[in-house]
């Protein structure tokens, strides 16, 4: 019984300090601060002090209490976490790069004793555990969800009335720095995949991306909430011997995520990626029309057809559509409304594929008709949900007059749906599709010849978003593209705030997608939510998929998640709140004389314009990645960016003080024309069935 008793209090004693083989550091005075003083710290270009001893000598909860994250009611369950700064080199457990100090410290939570919440509550064996059921888990993504949400929309408010002129700094992932092949994320074609568990890397929205590329100002700054939100969390849940990943998607199209990945995308927007969609627009019905008439020769039928190709990538599987072509008259592609699994938007796009022609009239009412008879007959293939017609012509019907407006106005009201009008090419008959947009609570899209068609249509969630509650956690799944592993993705939007008066979109103490958060809404019917971005992150981060399904709680645990994908707390739009969505697209596209458009600098990204920031110096130490250790995520490209090609990355930097150096421009690949780009993402990553990247 002695010698028991005192090898406890020798554990507890090495937990203390950290554990023997990850000792915590006692001294800061290495890199660059003296000891004894107070540490000044700088998080998305706010200043705080933070008090002398911060993250040294012993395990504590180093941040409870502590701004911008840590002070406020609804705090991320980090802050009660004990955790210690390490050296890398001295550490045989998983590390996270701090986003506070130096960008050479790293600290860990393995080291002070923090298990993953799986295995704490369930010890890793699939047990019922006494305290939690396995639906609790829900609760703990949606909490980490949540405060990476409330985060977000603290900081935006503040970097909004900030001078950011001068830029934040953050972790470019072409070139990604400390990134090196990792077997375990590779793909199953022997294609390398190259990360690091240390950091987040971010990818602007540029065509095409180069090293001089900058994402906008706001997203940088933003990048530094995103990246301490999303290591806090891998540094206690991940695990390297299953992929998990944890993403985010800006409105103004930049990407993040964890881990770091060498990616250098030619062209990547994530915004049309259906775990951004659906994260931000739920479950829906959606119905596609596109004009084929002898008009659309050349490059309008071009056009059409990658533009509805990009609407269906952007669907889940909780959502049920239609494809419909007219000319002289119409087809439709089902007779009733399909679910979006991916066996049904691969087959939807090779529909598109060979029935986007271009010959014959231009008949409205066929269309119109063929659309309300698929809706009329899809009484059980529904997402119960909100109900879109995206409709797409360029040229002036014909055998149409007034009284056709009101039988379209008059079915559309009976099947509940929006008419969204798209008139491609400056010779479209305008005025009737605006017509037709304005008289059934849509909006009017016009299109010029030289304008990105695929962008306008797949834009088509900025209204959804708005008929929804926010706080609704929504989760999908989607095979990753390397690994070839079904992965469950969990998201969550982020909206911006008007002032600081403004209550944050979830609240302080709801849980997300709970009736409470849903219940609280800061939005009325004449306001309009601005997206700042979406936030996920898989549940196989947390546990693998297998011991998920082979625990005993999994029948109510998935029955939670299902029930979840099919929420649809709606909300009702006044005719203003739908005017200020109109006036967001174009002055051409609002309905009313009176309409001003908007004036709340929020709803612009005027102020986020200046691109003068620069990414992080690489000042990486080579760390000690034992295959026993944490955590891992590679980038699940999703059905729809098979372009992409994942390249070994090489090492940038083998010790303190070297930093990265751009290599040169890559070789074209094989039968190719394009560049060979290395994959790097920055924070975000699955593509559920082909969403993340």
């Amino acid at each position: 019984m002695l010698r028991f008793s005192l090898s406890c209090l020798l554990f507890a004693s090495a937990l203390a300090s950290g554990s023997i083989g990850c000792p915590c550091l006692t001294s800061l005075a290495e890199y660059g601060y003296r000891d004894g003083e107070p540490l000044d710290v700088t998080v998305a270009e706010q200043s705080y002090t933070y008090p002398s001893g911060y993250g040294l000598a012993q395990c504590a909860a180093h941040d409870e209490t502590l701004p911008p994250y840590c002070s406020e009611a609804g705090a991320p369950s980090w802050c009660q976490d004990s955790w210690c700064y390490v050296d890398p080199s001295n550490c045989n457990l998983v590390t996270s790069q701090s986003t506070y100090l130096t960008a050479d410290l790293y600290y860990s939570y393995r080291t002070c004793g923090n298990a993953n919440t799986y295995d704490s509550w369930f010890g890793g064996s699939g047990g019922s555990g006494r305290e939690h059921a396995l639906v609790d888990l829900v609760n703990v993504t949606g909490a980490y969800l949540r405060s990476t949400v409330n985060a977000l929309e603290g900081q935006e408010l503040e970097l909004r009335e900030a001078d950011i002129s001068s830029g934040c700094t953050y972790e470019p992932s072409c070139d990604c720095c400390g990134c090196s092949p990792n077997d375990a994320w590779s793909g199953v074609d022997g294609s390398e995949n190259s990360i690091t568990l240390s950091r987040t890397t971010t990818t602007p929205y540029v065509h095409p991306v180069t090293p001089s590329d900058r994402p906008h100002n706001i997203d940088v700054c933003l990048s530094e909430v995103v990246s301490a939100q999303f290591q806090h969390v891998a540094a206690k849940e991940a695990d390297t011997s299953r992929v998990g990943y944890e993403y985010y998607g800006s409105q103004l199209g930049t990407y993040m995520q964890w881990p770091g990945v060498q990616w250098c995308p030619a062209a990547y927007d994530p915004r049309f990626r259906n775990w951004y969609a659906g994260g931000v627009s739920g479950p829906k019905d959606m119905v596609v029309v596109i004009d084929t008439s002898g008009s659309m020769r050349g490059g309008r039928r071009e056009m059409a057809e990658e533009a509805a190709t990009r609407v269906i990538d952007t669907l889940t599987e909780s959502d049920y559509a239609v494809v419909v072509t007219f000319s002289s008259s119409a087809k439709a592609s089902s007779g009733t409304l399909v679910r979006m699994t991916a066996d049904a938007r691969a087959t939807a796009k090779r529909w598109i594929g060979s029935n986007v022609d271009a010959s014959g009239g231009t008949n409205y009412n066929a269309a119109l008709d063929k659309v309300w008879s698929v809706l009329a007959a899809s009484t059980s293939a529904t997402s119960q949900c909100n109900r879109l017609v995206l409709f797409l012509s360029d040229g002036q019907p014909q055998n149409w007059d007034d009284s056709d407006y009101g039988r379209a106005s008059r079915a559309a009201t009976m099947h509940n749906a929006h008419l969204l009008t798209y008139a491609l090419g400056e010779g479209a008959d305008s005025s009737k599709l605006k017509r037709l947009a304005c008289e059934n609570q849509g909006i009017f899209y016009p299109v010029g010849d030289s304008d990105n068609l695929g962008d306008a249509m797949a834009s088509y969630y900025d209204m959804v978003s708005a008929m929804l509650e926010p706080c609704q956690l929504r989760f999908t799944e989607y095979e990753d593209w390397f690994t070839k592993k079904t992965l469950l993705a969990a998201c969550l939007p982020a909206y911006k705030r008007a002032d600081q008066s403004q209550p944050l979109t979830c609240g302080a103490h709801a849980e997300a997608g709970s009736a409470e958060a849903s219940s609280g809404s800061r939005f009325d019917a004449d306001s309009v939510p601005h997206l700042i971005g979406v936030a996920c992150m898989d549940m196989s981060l947390i546990a693998s998929d297998a011991q998920l399904r082979g625990h005993a709680g999994w029948t109510e645990f998935w029955a939670v998640i299902t029930q979840q994908m099919r929420a649809c707390p709606r909300r009702v739009l006044s005719e203003a709140a739908l005017e200020q969505l109109r006036a967001q697209v174009s002055a051409q596209s609002t309905c009313h004389a009176a309409s001003s458009g908007l004036s709340s600098a929020m709803a612009t990204s005027a102020t986020y314009a200046t691109r003068t920031s620069a990414p992080k110096a690489c000042d990486l130490p080579l760390s000690n990645l034992p295959l026993s250790v944490g955590a891992l995520v590679g980038i699940a490209v999703g059905s729809g960016v098979a372009l992409l090609v994942l390249v070994p990355c090489v090492l940038c930097k083998l010790r303190k003080g070297r930093h990265c150096r751009r290599r040169p421009a890559p070789s074209a690949l094989p039968g190719s024309n394009e560049p060979r780009v290395p994959v790097a993402v920055a924070v975000a990553v699955p593509i559920p069935m082909g969403q993340p990247v």
